[in-house]
Protein backbone atom coordinates (compact mmCIF):
# COMPACT_ATOMS: atom_id res chain seq x y z
CA UNK A 1 0.00 0.00 0.00
CA UNK A 2 1.30 3.43 -0.89
CA UNK A 3 2.29 5.84 1.84
CA UNK A 4 -0.63 8.29 2.03
CA UNK A 5 1.41 10.90 3.90
CA UNK A 6 4.22 11.04 1.34
CA UNK A 7 4.88 14.53 0.01
CA UNK A 8 7.40 16.22 -2.24
CA UNK A 9 7.25 19.39 -0.15
CA UNK A 10 10.77 19.85 1.30
CA UNK A 11 9.40 21.54 4.42
CA UNK A 12 7.40 18.44 5.33
CA UNK A 13 9.86 15.63 4.66
CA UNK A 14 11.34 13.56 7.48
CA UNK A 15 14.76 15.26 7.38
CA UNK A 16 13.18 18.62 8.20
CA UNK A 17 12.10 17.38 11.63
CA UNK A 18 15.27 15.60 12.70
CA UNK A 19 17.14 17.29 15.51
CA UNK A 20 14.24 19.55 16.45
CA UNK A 21 13.93 19.87 20.21
CA UNK A 22 11.49 22.08 22.08
CA UNK A 23 13.05 24.06 24.92
CA UNK A 24 11.30 25.64 27.86
CA UNK A 25 8.60 24.53 30.20
CA UNK A 26 5.23 23.10 29.26
CA UNK A 27 2.18 25.21 29.95
CA UNK A 28 0.11 24.18 32.93
CA UNK A 29 -3.62 23.66 32.71
CA UNK A 30 -4.17 26.74 34.88
CA UNK A 31 -1.96 28.84 32.61
CA UNK A 32 -3.85 27.63 29.56
CA UNK A 33 -7.19 28.47 31.19
CA UNK A 34 -5.94 31.93 32.18
CA UNK A 35 -4.65 32.76 28.70
CA UNK A 36 -7.81 31.45 27.05
CA UNK A 37 -9.97 33.52 29.39
CA UNK A 38 -7.97 36.66 28.74
CA UNK A 39 -8.13 36.23 24.97
CA UNK A 40 -11.86 35.49 25.16
CA UNK A 41 -12.34 38.67 27.20
CA UNK A 42 -10.51 40.67 24.50
CA UNK A 43 -12.68 39.16 21.77
CA UNK A 44 -15.94 39.81 23.62
CA UNK A 45 -14.92 43.39 24.51
CA UNK A 46 -13.98 44.14 20.91
CA UNK A 47 -17.20 42.61 19.58
CA UNK A 48 -19.29 44.57 22.10
CA UNK A 49 -17.58 47.83 21.16
CA UNK A 50 -18.07 47.15 17.45
CA UNK A 51 -21.72 46.20 17.96
CA UNK A 52 -22.41 49.33 20.04
CA UNK A 53 -20.56 51.55 17.58
CA UNK A 54 -22.51 50.36 14.56
CA UNK A 55 -25.88 50.69 16.29
CA UNK A 56 -25.37 54.46 16.62
CA UNK A 57 -27.64 56.58 14.39
CA UNK A 58 -24.75 58.08 12.36
CA UNK A 59 -21.49 56.33 13.11
CA UNK A 60 -18.56 58.45 12.00
CA UNK A 61 -15.01 57.20 12.08
CA UNK A 62 -12.67 59.46 14.05
CA UNK A 63 -10.28 61.31 11.79
CA UNK A 64 -6.75 62.10 12.82
CA UNK A 65 -5.11 64.80 10.89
Amino acid sequence: MANLMRTSNPALNEKAFKGQVAFGEAMTLQGTVNKTGLLLLFVVATAAWTWAYHTLPNPVLPCRG
